[in-house]
This record gives structure tokens, sequence and C-alpha cells, in this order.
């Protein structure tokens, strides 16, 4: 028996978790009402010198999701049942459910890794007769690129089970094996109210995540989780990045690559965004269109900037020209975005 689910082309990729979600959220009815409400406010982590990320502010994503059914199993009680993880693994894609759980790269080999690092897998279906299981993530090309794979029954109970103390889990405990699929009772609909605070959000460097701590219950200390303790959220953000481009920027390359990466995957859905609600009726000819496409191409030109740096090993890297791309990105998205706030209000 062979069963496959329905899988899309994502339209935000930047790290698996939206990636993984995007591929399947069009099969529903709501998505681009979900997708062009949301999406508005980034958030970035610096948690020490070299290590820091930017990403899209999404709260409880992980738990819970407006258009999503999640439910949730700890390894440690399928492990108390006895019940073998690839049947549970079958019966789950059977029932309709993607499969997200935490496992080992290194016996995955589409992750060409021999070193042990957890990692979070997506899987969409299986052949029983080759027993292997369909999976999708980011692998190596040599560069990270969001792709469809194939791993053995017998590899993904090793990535799935191998050096597992359940007691001190942190993400067995908190999020465990989620088993997803589509919740089509649930509807969702544009939101222009929740989309123009969005924008004074972002456009103020409002800490969005002050307004949710109440109900996330994850302790701050739990930064692999929570993230940092301070983190930067909206216009500001291209202050911190000036100040990481000012710090030993090879070893920041490839981190810096990602989020530049993200900023211009928000700029792309924003174009995208400026179109539906010109079809809304919200927003008439293309001025806006032009303007955010004019920000999407700035965005565009810095990642490939950095891109080019990390190819040609820094031969041809300016610090003060990705310094002031940055801030010419930074001043001209916030005022465009201050005339889209004008007109929508």
């Amino acid at each position: 028996m062979e069963k496959e689910l329905l899988m899309h082309s994502p339209a935000v990729s930047g790290y698996p978790i939206h990636a993984n979600l995007n591929s399947i959220l069009p099969n529903h009815p709501s998505y681009k009402e979900w997708l062009f409400t949301n999406h508005m406010q980034l958030r970035l982590d610096w948690y020490e010198t070299n290590i820091f990320h930017l990403d899209f502010y999404q709260p409880l994503m992980r738990e819970y999701h407006p258009l999503l059914s999640i439910h949730s199993i700890q390894k440690e009680m399928l492990r108390l049942l006895k019940m073998d993880i690839c049947d549970f693994f079958v019966e789950s894609i059977n029932n309709g459910s993607y499969i997200y759980v935490l496992i080992d790269k290194k016996y995955i080999p589409a992750y060409k890794t021999d070193e042990s690092s957890p990692h979070d897998l997506f899987i969409y279906g299986y052949d029983a007769k080759t027993r292997e299981f369909k999976v999708a993530d980011f692998f190596p090309e040599p560069f990270a690129v969001y792709k469809k794979t194939t791993a053995t029954f017998h590899q993904i109970k090793q990535a799935v089970q191998e050096n597992i103390n359940y007691k001190e889990d942190t993400w067995d405990n908190i999020f465990g094996i989620q088993l997803i699929s589509i919740n089509k009772w649930k509807s969702y609909t544009f939101n222009l109210v929740y989309f123009k605070n969005s924008i004074e959000d972002y456009r103020n460097s409002t800490n969005s995540a002050k307004r949710y701590e109440i109900i996330e219950g994850i302790p701050a200390e739990e930064q692999c989780l929570h993230g940092s303790l301070h983190p930067v959220f909206g216009i500001s953000i291209y202050n911190r990045l000036i100040e990481i481009a000012g710090l030993n920027f090879p070893d920041l390359s490839f981190q810096f690559l990602r989020a530049m990466h993200m900023l211009y995957e928000h700029k792309v859905l924003m174009t995208k965004r400026i179109r539906y609600l010109r079809d809304l009726g919200l927003l008439e000819g293309k001025l806006f269109e032009e303007y955010f496409k004019d920000v999407e191409q700035k965005a565009h030109v810095i990642r490939n900037y950095i891109l080019k740096h990390i190819i040609t090993q820094g031969t041809a890297f300016n610090k003060t020209k990705l310094v002031s791309m940055i801030d010419e990105l930074s001043y001209t998205e916030y005022n465009y975005l201050g005339k889209l706030s004008d007109i929508l209000n």
C-alpha cells in the first residue's frame, strides 16, 4: 500500500515550520484570508555574538492554528504502549494526518551528516512495498533547499527513538509528535482591522509578544523554545542587523543570508498582499504594487549581495555598502507602509 498526502509549493519557506505548514494549507479554502491577514510582524532574537534568528512573528504556531487540527502525543507514551513507531505513522497518514516529529539528523541520509543533531522532520506519505516514508525538509545541495525525499522505515525508527532521555526531552514534553490535518470545519476571514494594527506594530517596533505572554506558557528561560529574553520587533530589526553586520561578519554570513532571505520573503508576500487588497477593492491602481515591488527588489539585492560574498569568500565584500543598503531598505519600507496605513484608514 502507498499513500501520499497533498503538498504544494510553499508561499513562505524560510524555516521548516513555515515551509511545512504552507505546503499543506493551500488545501484549505480560507488559506489566502489567513495568509494575508498575518505575516506582517517580524521578530529578531539575538542570543549571543554569533547566534541570531529572524523570523515572522507567529504566536502559538506550533500548538494552535486557526485552519488546522493539531494533536500531540509524546514519544514516551508510544514507548509505554509498546507501539511500533512506524505502524503509528502509517496509520496516522492513512487517517489524513501529516506528521511533525523531532529526529536525529545523522540517521537520515538526505541530511548528509554523521553528527548527532536534533531537528524537526515533516512526514507526508509512505510506500509499504519499499518500506519508505516520504519526508520534506531543508536538505543540503550544498545550500539548504526545501525539498521532498524518502527515508526508510528503519532510518525513521532510529532517528525518532535513538538516544532519548524521555524525562529531560524538553521538545517531547512540550510538543511531542504532532499530527496535523486540514480542518475544513474552520474558516477565516481577512481581518482589515487586525492587519492595520499589525502595520502600526511593525512601524513602531512594538513588542507584539507581550500580548500573548499570558497564554503561551513557555518559561522565558527555555530560550530554545521561547526565544531570546529581549527580542526586537518590526522596523527596529534593521538597526539590529546593521549592528550585527559590524561584527565579525565572515563568521555570521550564513546566518545573515538566512535572515536576509526571510526579509526577502516578507517583502515578496507584501507585494502579493497588495494585489490581494486591490482584488478586495481596498486599493485602486498599481501605485502601491510599484511601491512594494521596489521594497522587494531592494531586499532581493541585499540577499544576493550576501550570497555573492559567500560564494566569492568575501573578495568583493564592502561592509559600508551593506549597511547603506539595509538603511535604505528600512527608510523606504517605513515610508511606504505609512502611505499604505493612511489610505487604508
